[in-house]
């Protein structure tokens, strides 16, 4: 592969620096395979809300309890999508103090709604409580746009501040504040789709003060590029992965099971990346392409031409 070349290999054994994880429950997964509990996992909920904030040019990763419990300090905002009901007590637990140093919870509907023994900590944690889901048509204004759903939680609002509510007053978007973190909540009680055209899970994140881990100047139009992180010791790599299909030049979904279309090199792409050290150096690769770069006051401006359908940023750093 053009991405790996000799000891600065693109791939390989690497970390992630990826900002957000999205939580797939193996507790709530198990409880619904081995206890036959229905409703308490969807797997489609957590791969919709990762594609929409890949879509929106964040860096992500899909993690287990076990990884959150081990290694979740990494991250900045941890998501738990609606439809993964039961999580560990000590997975709430963490949660709560991964929100006190500093992390921001987003949960989602149904998400985490049970945990044994916790769920005065759940109702703490979030700011409310949950009574049931309420049917009919939920409104809400978005950036000038009217979007609908049709189901949505009703809550009991304590600690929490509303930040967004539909035009029947309830409320949609959530936060309670800690002296360092968020946690925050959204009632629609459906998934979010995908595509998630209406770009809504990009708004909350907007909302609730995220930004991408890459803004996008110039080159990424009607194209589906996902962006992640990773790190090797004094190494820091971007992937830009070009995932836009077209069948007989017709533009199709990334996982439809098509044969299709050659993906096309992008001419031009122009990224800037908050980095708070200046590199020593930057390569791309595959070497068929190449790219110039400027840093200036924590900011990586990069200019990339001749980009592969999967091409990697290598950003020499030391300490990093």
């Amino acid at each position: 592969l053009g991405v790996c070349s000799g000891p600065e290999c693109g791939l390989g054994r690497s970390n992630s620096r990826n900002p957000i994880a999205v939580l797939a429950s193996e507790t709530a997964s198990q409880l619904q395979k081995m206890q036959g509990k229905s409703n308490c996992f969807n797997p489609k909920s957590v791969d919709n809300a990762a594609l929409a904030l890949q879509d929106a040019r964040f860096g992500v990763d899909i993690i287990n309890e076990h990884i959150l419990l081990s290694r979740g300090q990494r991250y900045q905002v941890v998501v738990i999508p609606s439809n993964q009901q039961e999580i560990l007590p000590e997975t709430v637990d963490y949660l709560k103090t991964f929100v006190e140093s500093g992390g921001k919870l987003l949960v989602m509907g149904s998400g985490m709604q049970r945990a044994q023994g916790k769920a005065r900590d759940i109702e703490s944690l979030l700011g409310l409580k949950r009574t049931g889901i309420a049917g009919g048509e939920h409104s809400l204004e978005i950036d000038g746009k009217t979007i609908s759903f049709n189901y949505a939680w009703n809550t009991e609002i304590n600690d929490a501040e509303v930040l967004a509510s539909c035009t029947n007053n309830r409320a949609f978007l959530t936060q309670h504040r800690f002296e360092k973190g968020v946690a925050a909540y959204v009632s629609a009680a459906a998934p979010i789709p995908h595509p998630d055209d209406e770009e809504v899970l990009s708004w909350v994140m907007k909302t609730l003060g995220s930004t991408p881990c890459v803004q996008v100047q110039s080159g990424d139009d009607d194209k589906h590029l996902v962006y992640s992180l990773r790190s090797k010791p004094g190494r820091l790599f971007l992937h830009v992965v070009n995932l836009t299909s077209h069948v007989d030049g017709k533009r199709i979904e990334p996982d439809a099971s098509q044969d299709v279309d050659a993906v096309a090199v992008i001419p031009k792409l122009h990224l800037k990346l908050e980095l708070p050290v200046e590199p020593q150096a930057i390569s791309l690769l595959p070497a068929t392409g190449s790219v110039e770069y400027d840093w200036n006051e924590g900011v990586l401006d990069l200019r990339i031409t001749n980009l592969d359908y999967h091409a990697v940023v290598e950003m020499a750093i030391d300490g990093y």
